[in-house]
């Protein structure tokens, strides 16, 4: 049997070939990571928005909460307590402390939130009586 001759240019084209194709692979293959490396960027600047964005309007819902509760217990006296639409009469200084809730622990009017009044002020619009009273569970 004979061998068929191979010439010289295929054995130095044979190497340089694959060589090249090595070459193409891995540069496919880099710019397939650095694709996946913007998309993974992406996708984190996505979820961090989120999350911040969550993170801020919950506090804002949570700080709204407790500012209208420490507001309507603060004032809730200032309107006549529960029934202010349906009580013509304008409570006297002294009457103000049951506007507070009741602790059922000291047997007294305390606030649930926020300190307690140690004094209550009450006045009447075009008249010049001015009325205080002594919050006696203050210190409690």
């Amino acid at each position: 049997m004979k061998q068929l001759p191979i010439s010289p240019a295929f054995r130095l084209r044979w190497p340089l070939i694959i060589l090249m194709g090595s070459i193409g692979l891995t540069a496919l293959a880099a710019f397939d990571a650095q694709r996946t490396v913007r998309g993974q960027d992406d996708l984190v600047k996505r979820a961090l928005h989120e999350v911040s964005s969550f993170a801020a309007w919950s506090y804002g819902e949570h700080l709204k909460e407790q500012l209208s509760l420490t507001a309507a217990e603060a004032i809730g006296a200032v309107n006549h307590g529960g029934n202010m639409h349906t009580n013509p009469k304008v409570p006297d200084a002294e009457e103000l402390v049951h506007y507070i809730p009741m602790d059922a622990r000291c047997d007294c009017h305390r606030t649930r939130l926020g300190p307690n009044p140690a004094t209550f002020f009450g006045f009447k619009l075009g008249t010049t009586m001015f009325d205080f009273a002594r919050n006696v569970n203050a210190n409690l």
